[in-house]
């Protein structure tokens, strides 16, 4: 619980701990001007319920005492008003000017993400008639989704004809900034907020990282002889294959892979012992990328 505290209530004051894990709000004033919301004052407030929201210059989370406007409201943390935006900053990859932040919250399209947003400081480059989201100039160049095996590259326009996004489905604009596949002859194409989703991206930049141990292909199982395998979950013994079309069901028999009942189709069986494996069990791969899920499963 926070309440104002001083001779003239300059400062918040934690009563759960007597002030002593958050002294830092005894040097934020109740009310402040800033230069990134210049219309009217930030006062300090603190969260209330569960409800969770981002800070409108690091796109973090709010933390429990932030500055707050409530006739716009807008949204900022205690060290972002601390340490605002650089007011200028230098040319990026994929534009050859120096940028400046423009100082208002403005519905301009975003070059890299192709949304007029206002949840985000901007900058500019006036001659270009260039406009990027400081949370944009942020994103990696190079990283790997669920949606797709391969890699893909941040691209600031498409100069190959329509594409669509494989992950809405909807056409990428091509004056507007969108991730591909880097493998030659895949055209594999997303938006740029598409591709960095929470639940699509992993959060990792790729960029630098060599690619030759994430394709690293791992076989579940080394061939013996013919119809005779070692499979890496039962190392120790060899396992059979057994191809008969008609078997008895046998209740107890249990494929120790989906843990489903072996009465149908080939499978494997341990030569000294009652492991058994389906044969579609035995040739799942050691790893993969699941859509529902951005980051690499293994086995």
């Amino acid at each position: 619980m926070f309440s104002l505290k001083g001779a003239h209530a300059t400062y918040f004051y934690c009563e759960s701990c007597d002030g002593e894990y958050h002294t830092e709000y005894e040097k934020a004033p109740i009310e402040i001007k800033h230069p990134l919301h210049q219309k009217h004052s930030l006062q300090l407030a603190w969260k209330t319920g569960n409800k969770t929201r981002e800070c409108y210059c690091c796109d973090e989370d709010l933390i429990e005492v932030f500055y707050y406007c409530s006739a716009c409201d807008f949204a900022m943390n205690i060290d972002c008003v601390a340490n605002p935006p650089e007011l200028y900053i230098p040319p990026l990859k994929w534009h050859e000017h120096k940028l400046a932040l423009f100082p208002r919250r403005a519905s301009l399209t975003c070059k890299v993400c192709a949304l007029a947003d206002l949840s985000s400081p901007i900058y500019m480059c006036p001659p270009c008639d260039f406009v990027v989201h400081l949370r944009c100039i942020k994103l990696p160049r190079v990283i790997r989704i669920s949606r797709h095996p391969h890699r893909i590259s941040f691209m600031p326009f498409n100069d190959h004809g329509d594409w669509s996004c494989n992950v809405c489905r909807k056409e990428i604009n091509n004056d507007y900034g969108f991730y591909s596949c880097i493998k030659n002859g895949c055209w594999y194409a997303a938006h740029t907020r598409c591709a960095t989703q929470s639940n699509v991206w992993d959060g990792i930049n790729l960029e630098g990282h060599p690619e030759e141990m994430e394709e690293e292909v791992v076989e579940p199982f080394v061939t013996i002889s013919d119809g005779i395998i070692r499979h890496f979950s039962h190392e120790h013994h060899h396992l059979r294959l057994d191809e008969k079309i008609d078997r008895d069901y046998d209740e107890n028999k249990q494929c120790q892979g989906c843990v489903m009942p072996v009465y149908f189709g080939s499978f494997y069986s341990c030569v000294q012992c009652e492991f058994v494996l389906h044969e579609t069990c035995a040739n799942l791969p050691r790893k993969i990328y699941h859509p529902i899920r951005p980051h690499l499963h293994v086995i």
